[in-house]
């Protein structure tokens, strides 16, 4: 089932939406890389086929970020819970020409009350490199409270990178 706020829509993918994911992914190489090490130079429809059939990270779920136009923008996602501690990590990017636009807030705004409210998490983490100025303002607008800095914690092209951590809980969302 697709989650909208009026503005955007999250839907898992399907096949179809390979050669999309493709090119968002190329026309945003530039920023991803840096941050993303599935960005790579030669990201084409056969691996956005295995991103969505799950091939990289089984038990994530996985979103595209569809505008008003049914254009696809982005991608978001949810790593596997931790049904213990009933923790969950969210991650999200949007397409290089469409940032800025409050699209990645908004589709964290959605995955996080998603998480809560159908995936049972009581803590929704989102970690980034610290050099990731974009993905922390995206924190910072969803409301997500910045815990601290952990050392070393993300490998990232060959070199290991401090990691601001931020988290959501249900407190923190306008949920229904």
């Amino acid at each position: 089932m697709p989650l909208t706020d009026g503005v955007i829509t999250l839907r898992h993918p399907t096949a179809a939406d390979a050669p999309a994911v493709a090119s968002a992914v190329q026309q945003s190489l530039p920023e991803l890389q840096p941050f993303m090490t599935w960005a790579i130079p030669d990201y084409d429809v056969s691996a956005a086929r295995q991103w969505i059939f799950g091939e990289f990270n089984p038990g994530e779920e996985q979103f595209v970020i569809e505008d008003s136009n049914s254009e696809i923008v982005g991608s978001c996602g949810l790593g596997p819970i931790d049904n213990l501690n009933r923790v969950i990590e969210l991650g999200y990017w949007v397409r290089s020409d469409r940032a800025g636009e409050g699209i990645a807030t908004r589709a964290a705004t959605l995955l996080a009350r998603h998480a809560i409210q159908t995936r049972g998490a009581m803590r929704v983490e989102i970690c980034m490199s610290v050099e990731n100025n974009a993905s922390r303002r995206v924190a910072e607008k969803v409301g997500a409270t910045h815990e601290g800095t952990l050392r070393a914690r993300l490998l990232l092209n060959g070199e290991h990178h401090d990691t601001h951590i931020w988290s959501i809980l249900p407190e923190d969302l306008e949920l229904d």
